[in-house]
C-alpha cells in the first residue's frame, strides 16, 4: 500500500506569525472579567442597635411591620408566574363584601372599603393599602422567635379553601400551631374541586393547628330557611371534611371545646339567626353527636 506524503496547508514559517502584536482591536478579542465589588461593612457608628432596644419599643416596631391594622389579613389565591399561590391582598375581599352582608360573620369582618360598588359621581374612597414587611423575620434568628407570633396570630380570612390550602402547604407545624383564629369567606360553588380542597385544607390544619379559637366555615346550605334540618345537614356536611381536624381538638382540648371553635355561616339571606338563635346550638348539637359517635381513642 502506498504511503502518502503529508501535507500541510498552513504556509507558516513560525509559530511567532500566529501571534497578533498589533495594537488594532480583533474581532474576537475579550474584555477582562471585571472583579465582584465587596460590600464594605458598615461603621460601628451607622448600625443601630436595634436588639438593645427595651422588649416593648421592639414588639411595638414588630406591630408595625407585621400586622394590618385595619384588624385583619385577608388571602386570595392568585396566578404567579404559572404557579398557584395564596397572596394577601390589602384591599380586602371586595366580592364578598358587595354579595354578603358583614353580619354573616358575626359582624367580625373589618370594614374594608367597598370600592367596585360605590355610586356613580360620588368620590371613590381611597383603596385599603397597607403593606407588610416580613422579610424583617430573615434577619436574624432572635428576630424571628420575638416577632412571628404576631405575624400568625392576627385574624385571617381566605377567599376560599384553595386558598387556605395553599397558605398552610408553606407552613412548618410549628407555625400552623400559631393560627389562632381563620375565616373561610367563600365555598366557590362554580369549582368543581370543592369538597376536595375542603379535605385537603382542613387536614393539614389538622396537623399543628390544633390551638385554634375560631374557625368560621362558609355554608350556602345554611341560608335556606324552609327546611326545618338546616344546622343538621350543615354539621353532617362539615364534620365529613373536616373529620381529622376534629379528631385532634377532641383529643387535645376535649369535645365540648372543639365543638365551640367550629361555626358555620351562611350569606346575607340568612336572617334565621337573628331571629332564631338556637340554630346555632342545632348545629353545635349535631356536631358533637358526631364526633362521640365516631370517636377514636
Amino acid at each position: 500500500m502506498r504511503q502518502r506524503e503529508s501535507v500541510s496547508y498552513a504556509e507558516i514559517g513560525s509559530d511567532d506569525e500566529l501571534i497578533n502584536d498589533s495594537d488594532e482591536d480583533g474581532d474576537y478579542e475579550l474584555t477582562p472579567r471585571k472583579k465582584p465589588k465587596k460590600a464594605k461593612p458598615l461603621p460601628k457608628q451607622k448600625i443601630f442597635p436595634f436588639l438593645s432596644l427595651p422588649r416593648e419599643l421592639r414588639d411595638m416596631i414588630y406591630g408595625y411591620c407585621l400586622t394590618d391594622p385595619i384588624g385583619a389579613v385577608y388571602i386570595e389565591e392568585r396566578t404567579i408566574r404559572y404557579r398557584r399561590a395564596a397572596v394577601r391582598v390589602p384591599k380586602g375581599p371586595q366580592v364578598f363584601i358587595n354579595n354578603y352582608s358583614c353580619g354573616a360573620v358575626d359582624y367580625l369582618l373589618p370594614q374594608w372599603p367597598q370600592i367596585e360598588t360605590y355610586p356613580m359621581g360620588r368620590p371613590q374612597p381611597e383603596p385599603h393599602a397597607a403593606t407588610l414587611t416580613p422579610a424583617l423575620l430573615t434577619v436574624c434568628k432572635q428576630i424571628l422567635n420575638e416577632a412571628l407570633p404576631l405575624l400568625y396570630t392576627q385574624p385571617m380570612f381566605f377567599e376560599d379553601t384553595c386558598a387556605l390550602h395553599g397558605f398552610l402547604s408553606g407552613l412548618r407545624r410549628e407555625t400552623r400551631g400559631l393560627l389562632l383564629d381563620i375565616t373561610v369567606l367563600s365555598d366557590y360553588s362554580y369549582r368543581s374541586l370543592k369538597s376536595n380542597f375542603d379535605i385537603a385544607s382542613l387536614t393539614l390544619l389538622a396537623e399543628g393547628g390544633s390551638n385554634l379559637k375560631a374557625l368560621r366555615f362558609h355554608d350556602p346550605c345554611y341560608s335556606y330557611r324552609h327546611r326545618d334540618d338546616i344546622p343538621k345537614r350543615a354539621a353532617r356536611k362539615f364534620y365529613r371534611r373536616a373529620f381529622r381536624l376534629l379528631d385532634v381538638l377532641q383529643r387535645e382540648r376535649g369535645v365540648d371545646e372543639a365543638v365551640r371553635v367550629m361555626r358555620i355561616f351562611g350569606n346575607q339571606y340568612d336572617s334565621s339567626r337573628d331571629y332564631q338563635p338556637d340554630e346555632a346550638d342545632e348545629f353545635g348539637k349535631e356536631l358533637r353527636r358526631l364526633m362521640l359517635k365516631h370517636l377514636r381513642t
